[in-house]
């Protein structure tokens, strides 16, 4: 879920990995070495279930430094395109 106000606040498909406690994720399946954003799993303050836009979807929500506001992810997912 974009939190961006240019894109409405709607779903833009993005593709995750979660490797040695990164939680990073990439504009497209086909660029995968260099991530647009990642999260330190330390960092992890909070992880909710939720229902945005009537989709099921995680918030995860991380603090990266002091004096760093709070980022906040919304994950939704494809059931077809979870890949284990």
């Amino acid at each position: 879920m974009s939190g961006n106000l240019l894109a409405g606040g709607g779903w833009r498909k993005r593709w995750f990995t979660l490797l040695n406690g990164q939680l990073s994720y990439y504009d497209s399946e086909f660029k995968l070495d260099t991530p647009k954003a990642t999260i330190d799993c330390k960092t992890i303050t909070a992880i909710e279930e939720d229902t945005t836009s009537g989709r099921p979807a995680l918030k995860v929500s991380s603090k990266l430094a002091k004096g760093v506001p709070t980022v906040h992810w919304t994950l939704g997912f494809d059931e077809d395109s979870v890949a284990i």
